[in-house]
């Protein structure tokens, strides 16, 4: 278990709450790489809001801590992690909102 792995962990919600209480225990590297965040990525997470795994707030706030942390790297999702971060200005996080972004990565993944 490393920084890294728990970001990981982190980001996927993968026992998310147990990731951040051992992330202190880890300190941060100075130039230790990023964790890139993908859409394939994405897709998982929105996934997992469409099949109500997780709520709109989770989800927004996901979209808020890619958005606004140096760890990780959203670059190549930029548009989605705005409308995730700032919902109130996109309509709101429903599942036809979801799902209709979930289709078009779906298609953009499998490319």
């Amino acid at each position: 278990m490393n920084r890294h792995s728990l970001l990981r962990q982190i980001i996927l919600f993968d026992q998310p709450d147990t990731a951040w209480r051992h992330l202190a225990d880890f300190p941060r590297l100075v130039n230790a790489p990023s964790v890139t965040v993908d859409k394939a990525i994405l897709l998982h997470v929105l996934e997992l809001f469409y099949h109500h795994q997780i709520d709109a707030e989770a989800l927004s706030d996901w979209g808020d801590l890619i958005e606004n942390s140096d760890e990780l790297d959203g670059q190549g999702i930029d548009d989605y992690l705005y409308a995730l971060a700032n919902p109130e200005l996109m309509g709101g996080l429903t599942q036809d909102s979801v799902g209709k972004i979930i289709m078009i990565l779906q298609s953009e993944v499998a490319d």
